[in-house]
């Protein structure tokens, strides 16, 4: 399951407790964030990627953490180990999504 981050205290507190973690930057209106929802929420359901922790970061209600990430458009997705970024792909690409998964699995 993922979770939504409100604030950039939310943010920040998940950074300190997970050492992996995939942002998804994505609009509420925007119509490839709502063709990957699923793919991210199965990812994040999925037992082997225990350990990592999956989060949604609306870029209309947290433009901060939008503009902090450099996030140009929507749906980007961001593979962070101890909050170096390790991975990103943008737009819809399940499969990529996928492989950036996966690296962060092995780093």
């Amino acid at each position: 399951m993922s979770t939504k981050i409100s604030t950039l205290d939310d943010l920040n507190h998940t950074f300190d407790e997970n050492e992996k973690i995939i942002v998804n930057f994505y609009a509420k209106d925007c119509a490839e964030s709502k063709l990957m929802e699923p793919y991210f929420e199965k990812s994040a359901s999925d037992p082997h990627n225990v350990g990592i922790a999956f989060l949604r970061v609306d870029v209309e209600e947290l433009g901060s953490v939008q503009d902090r990430y450099g996030i140009k458009t929507v749906p980007t997705f961001l593979a962070l180990q101890s909050r170096e970024l390790v991975g990103q792909c943008q737009g819809v690409a399940p499969e990529r999504l996928e492989k950036i998964i996966a690296d962060l699995i092995v780093v």
